[in-house]
């Protein structure tokens, strides 16, 4: 007698919304674990955000001053202090915190 194994699968359908999310929070997670080492287990408040838009802005000279200036002041009206995590940030306050990370990096072209 022959049985045929069958697996369910289960699949989530994503908002748009919920993977720039993200797609956001890797780009920061990354940042974080290669920039902060010592703190990429540990909640992400606002001193590390701060800490690593600092050694970020240092180490991607060149760009437009008033661009970066602008993303860290975004960042700073973005962020909700009653609730001082990461994961509890609105997603545009995620969008600016990504955005201030890939702000400097050039891209090659693909081809």
């Amino acid at each position: 007698m022959s049985q045929t194994l069958r697996a369910s699968v289960v699949t989530t359908v994503r908002s748009h919304a919920a993977l720039s999310r993200a797609g956001d929070l890797a780009v920061i997670g990354h940042a974080i674990k290669s920039g902060l080492p010592g703190r990429c287990h540990d909640r992400i408040g606002l001193l590390e955000i701060a800490e690593l838009s600092r050694r970020h802005a240092a180490s991607h000279q060149g760009g437009d001053w008033n661009d970066l200036r602008d993303l860290i002041i975004m960042i700073a009206v973005e962020w909700d202090l009653t609730s001082d995590s990461l994961d509890m940030q609105t997603d545009a306050c995620v969008r600016c915190i990504a955005n201030l990370l890939r702000f400097g990096i050039k891209r090659t072209p693909q081809g």
